[in-house]
């Protein structure tokens, strides 16, 4: 495409444009060898001409340590040259050195344009894995055996009173403003945007938290070093985060991922947790087919009906087979309302699409029980009581009522085998919790539990029926709820179709949590962590040549990276929201003597 401006000028015999960086392609010019080495000259002076008025600027704002670009240092004898061999009717090689003239100065422009990358680039970098850093450190230091540990052993590093405490605390924030002061000095020097000073501002305040508790994770590095097995868990771990990378690129990385996960525990006899295999198989088999399908799949209502039947049979069987259990009579007729409300909701669907088939448009009585249905069926998970398993039903019926009248092809299947993945997840997890000695303090396995998560929420996000698919901006999913075109109401719809699978998966987890009384704040902190993992190598991966698309598409994923650091946290709020009165499966005394033995630790810190 940037070639075409200076294509377009040559041909009318117009200057080339000011901004102009393409090239002039000397194919599409049948004149004689003068013209096509004239104008390529010409289109040389001016990128060259671009290239100059850069480096002045740039020269101007830098007053410390500026850098040339030296292959451009001997550009005047380059034209010089040029302009004695057009004049000698030397244009072949006037054209060739043009050429080079052309690529000496985009390469120029290139550097001036990426001057301060490398800075910036060093700046972010730090300040991402400072965080992680500070992140991990917090966990480490609040909520683990071994932070308290510590503390009792060396109550100098963990609680200082008195003078010293204020002592260290003046000279950490002294350090943190001197370093600060430093760094805004250079800035204002080289005239640096506003900005720069607050990428600098992030990694100094975590830094400096560092420091603060530099003893005890160095301790903690020096155990982990003599303790193999802790390197190969985090070996895998990051791993495994990493292979979720590749999969933004490659999606059936997630299937692989997916089929290992179901199959290997299976083969190999390992991770008795994981009970009913053959389910486990079959729902890890099940959610690897999504990630390949096409993106592209269109519009079936036939999969949706289908989708929304398989959802209502896993309900029913998971209430046959004694995994929940609703001992009064209103629940289970709360139960059967909702499978109600989820055939209501194919009804209006089938209905709905009959109507707009046939040209009559969108019925008033359709849209008005879509409406209702979708603000009514969120609001009642409320009315649930019992048992954690009932709640979290009561929630994922709630959720796929609208999910249904917002699918057009088999985002309901999907849905389905993700609510049988959930199911099984919640049963793991709570089992294996239950035979801890003490949820008070977080274990290594509850890294390999976030991974989990983040893995849940990612095929949640990539599975279907969302912004790895074409059908999350079929319009014709909006049209159950609205036929006039509405961008804003439109597309809070759409995001909300997207949001439901990760929604659901963090409900999930925080029940998980705070049934078995594990440290909500703890896990939130180390998942936070883990997705910057992500994150971090996103940015990297961030790239500014190529088509459009591929430029889009890597700074999209950066983003998306950054988002779901939010979206974890709205999520983690919601699920708090959702469970704030769900039944614990600790007992009472239980809960008592982890109470006692965090208080008699608590002391003797102190």
């Amino acid at each position: 495409q940037a070639d075409l401006a200076p294509l377009m000028s040559a041909l009318l015999g117009l200057p080339f444009p000011r901004n102009n960086v393409g090239t002039l392609p000397l194919s599409y010019l049948g004149e004689s060898e003068e013209y096509r080495a004239r104008n390529l000259f010409a289109n040389a002076l001016q990128i060259l001409e671009q290239y100059h008025t850069k480096e002045s600027q740039k020269r101007e704002t830098t007053r410390i340590n500026f850098a040339s670009f030296e292959p451009l240092s001997k550009s005047g004898r380059i034209i010089a040259e040029v302009r004695a061999l057009i004049k000698d009717g030397m244009y072949l090689k006037a054209e060739r050195r043009s050429q080079q003239l052309i690529d000496l100065a985009l390469q120029g422009l290139k550097y001036f344009q990426t001057y301060e990358t490398f800075m910036l680039m060093s700046v972010v970098s730090l300040g991402y894995l400072s965080w992680m850093a500070m992140a991990l450190i917090f966990v480490l230091k609040r909520y683990s055996l071994y932070g308290r540990r510590f503390a009792m052993e060396q109550p100098q590093f963990f609680q200082r009173k008195g003078m010293m405490n204020g002592l260290s605390f003046v000279a950490t924030i002294a350090l943190g403003v001197i370093m600060q002061a430093c760094f805004s000095t250079y800035l204002v020097m080289q005239s640096s945007p506003l900005l720069y000073h607050v990428y600098f501002c992030f990694p100094i305040f975590f830094v400096s938290y560092i420091l603060s508790d530099l003893p005890m994770a160095l301790s903690f590095l020096s155990e982990v070093d003599s303790f193999g097995h802790l390197k190969v868990d985090g070996f895998l771990n990051v791993l495994v985060l990493e292979m979720m990378v590749f999969g933004y690129f490659t999606r059936e990385i997630f299937s692989a991922l997916f089929l290992s996960i179901g199959i290997l525990p299976v083969v190999l006899n390992i991770a008795p947790a994981l009970q009913p295999r053959l389910v486990w198989l079959l729902a890890c088999i099940s959610l690897s087919v999504f990630t390949i399908l096409p993106a592209d799949f269109g519009s079936d209502l036939r999969l949706v009906v289908l989708g929304a039947i398989g959802f209502g049979v896993i309900q029913m069987g998971y209430v046959t087979l004694g995994h929940v259990q609703r001992q009064c009579r209103s629940q289970q007729l709360l139960f059967y309302f909702q499978l109600g409300l989820l055939t209501l909701a194919v009804g209006i669907l089938l209905s709905t699409e009959y109507s707009l088939h046939h040209g009559n448009g969108l019925p008033a009585v359709n849209r008005m029980l879509s409406w209702t249905l979708l603000v009514s069926s969120l609001v009642i998970p409320f009315i649930s009581r019992g048992s954690y398993k009932v709640r979290l039903q009561s929630f994922t019926m709630a959720v796929a009522v609208p999910f249904v009248l917002l699918s057009v092809g088999y985002e309901v299947l999907f849905f389905a085998c993700y609510d049988l993945m959930l199911k099984l997840w919640l049963s793991i997890e709570v089992n294996s919790r239950q035979q801890r000695k003490t949820t008070l303090f977080l274990q290594k396995s509850d890294m390999t539990t976030g991974i989990f998560y983040i893995l849940l929420f990612n095929i949640g996000f990539l599975g279907t029926g969302n912004l790895a698919t074409l059908s999350s901006f079929e319009l014709k999913s909006v049209y159950r709820f609205e036929t006039v075109f509405n961008p804003f109401l439109m597309s809070a719809i759409l995001i909300f179709k997207i949001l439901v699978p990760m929604i659901s998966v963090s409900v999930c987890f925080v029940a998980i949590l705070r049934v078995t009384k594990t440290p909500l704040m703890g896990i939130l902190v180390l998942i936070l962590a883990l997705f910057d993992i992500l994150t971090f190598n996103f940015f990297f991966l961030v790239t500014d040549y190529g088509s459009w698309q591929e430029i889009g598409a890597s700074i999209t994923r950066f983003a998306i990276g950054n988002l779901y650091l939010v979206f974890a946290l709205l999520f983690f709020g919601v699920g708090k929201i959702y469970t704030w009165n769900v039944q614990s499966t600790a007992s009472d005394e239980q809960i008592g003597a982890e109470s006692k033995l965090k208080k008699q630790i608590e002391k003797k810190v102190q």
